[in-house]
């Protein structure tokens, strides 16, 4: 269902041929936009934010690169952050205390807010200090991802000078500060005797009162869901914006390190389409040594179905086929993950172990960085690294993909992946070569 989104919402705004690994993040990210309610309005906010970042390129593309590089590197213990405080509010959420339920879900909003906001809120903050020329105290690239959220806000929040592509106030969305100022951490407000929560916006100068807002439960979080929508905006532009411009992107990457659970999280996107979990990984950068073991996972999947319905009404079957893949080919997409996201000489000697889902040994091999640096180029038979200890495996395991296909054309579609072959690379050119007569059969 996730493709389904995707099509949807993101699919019309890539330019670009997608890697695997980015096809897997915007799938997900394209669900999310479905939970958040996007809309098509959304959707143009989202090519605003990357019609800025193009405007930031042009005018201070090595400035932007710097900021970026900072940007991408802080939001991975940003979003470590966000999930610890969802977790803790969808905990609290079981409580028979109002209060408790609330103060977990005002945490959650800091959080939000001072975290993810202040990270994605900094591209149009960037432009407004770079482009429109408004005054900023940060004194050099990096520093502008750690302006405070509520600086970055206001000075959105104030701009009135009309842009061709959208209005900046725009992209705060439903974002309301004087919420975060009377919520966790602050905590001006109170639960009412019918279990609502009042919170007490006060001048943050003055010390005066300067108003109230009053939730239900349910209200706050459709508030905060669309305080989500505001960020998911933000970061999608960006997104969007780098994976249209891989050129530029390659700079920003080249900019910065990614930690180990960084590498592990891309490795288990990976190679999770594989049915196979990244069982243990431990990469010691100082003594430029790597372990991956990787564990076949079987999945139980449903038969398949008939006139199933998208929310919209649209109805479509799902169709299978039976792949055989090759562990080899697993094992080098893990490899590759490792060698491209560390700098040439941080590569390490690095020994990888593949089990099946019986616990079974497929392989055990070790690599010496000077035969993993092959991979910095294009695979071929010819620049496969050699292992120093142990033997590339030659057995192959099955795994089943599945296909969203009108009705209309369900028997002709059978017959298309029935007398495709099931070996994953005779599959994968059958496929593209078939790629443009079958397009008018997938529902989208």
């Amino acid at each position: 269902m996730k493709h389904v989104h995707y099509d949807r919402l993101l699919k019309p705004l890539i330019k670009q041929q997608l890697e695997d690994e980015q096809f897997g993040a915007f799938l997900n990210q394209g669900y999310n936009g479905w939970r958040l309610g996007a809309t098509s309005q959304d959707m143009a906010n989202v090519q605003f934010v990357e019609k800025l970042c193009g405007e930031l390129m042009k005018s201070c593309e090595s400035e932007f690169i710097t900021m970026l590089g900072e940007l991408v590197t802080a939001s991975y213990d940003s979003h470590i952050r966000m999930s610890a405080a969802s977790e803790i509010a969808a905990s609290n959420r079981e409580s028979d205390n109002a209060e408790e339920r609330f103060a977990g879900m005002l945490d959650r909003h800091k959080t939000l807010f001072e975290s993810e906001f202040r990270l994605w809120a900094t591209i149009p903050y960037f432009f407004v200090a770079k482009v429109i020329k408004s005054k900023s105290k940060a004194e050099t690239p990096e520093s502008y991802v750690h302006v405070s959220a509520s600086t970055k806000y206001y000075a959105i929040k104030k701009v009135s000078i009309a842009l061709t592509h959208g209005h900046l106030p725009n992209l705060l969305g439903a974002i309301d500060v004087r919420v975060r100022n009377a919520g966790g951490g602050h905590d001006s407000w109170e639960i009412l005797e019918d279990e609502r929560m009042q919170m007490h916006f006060t001048d943050p100068y003055s010390g005066k009162r300067d108003g109230e807002r009053t939730f239900t439960e349910e209200e706050f979080r459709r508030y905060f869901k669309d305080c989500e929508k505001a960020v998911w905006i933000l970061e999608m532009g960006l997104n969007v914006f780098l994976v249209n411009n891989p050129s530029f992107f390659e700079k920003v990457q080249g900019t910065r390190k990614l930690k180990a659970n960084e590498i592990r999280m891309k490795l288990d996107a990976l190679v999770s389409e594989r049915w196979i979990r990244v069982k243990d990984f431990v990469f010691n950068r100082q003594a430029k040594t790597a372990t991956i073991v990787l564990e076949r996972v079987k999945r139980a999947f449903m038969a398949e179905r008939k006139e199933m319905y998208l929310s919209n009404g649209q109805k479509f079957v799902i169709i299978q086929k039976e792949i055989h893949s090759k562990y080899k080919r697993t094992i080098l997409y893990a490899l590759d993950i490792l060698v491209t996201h560390l700098e040439p000489q941080e590569i390490p000697v690095t020994h990888i172990q593949v089990i099946d889902e019986n616990g079974v040994n497929i392989a055990d091999l070790t690599f010496s960085p000077e035969e993993l640096h092959k991979l910095l180029g294009k695979v071929t038979e010819e620049t496969t690294p050699a292992p120093s200890n142990g033997k590339w495996p030659e057995t192959t395991f099955s795994r089943i993909i599945e296909f969203r296909v009108n009705p209309l054309f369900e028997k002709a579609m059978r017959k298309l992946f029935d007398d495709l072959p099931n070996n994953e690379d005779e599959w994968a050119a059958g496929i593209k070569k078939a790629q443009a007569g079958i397009a008018k059969y997938i529902t989208l």
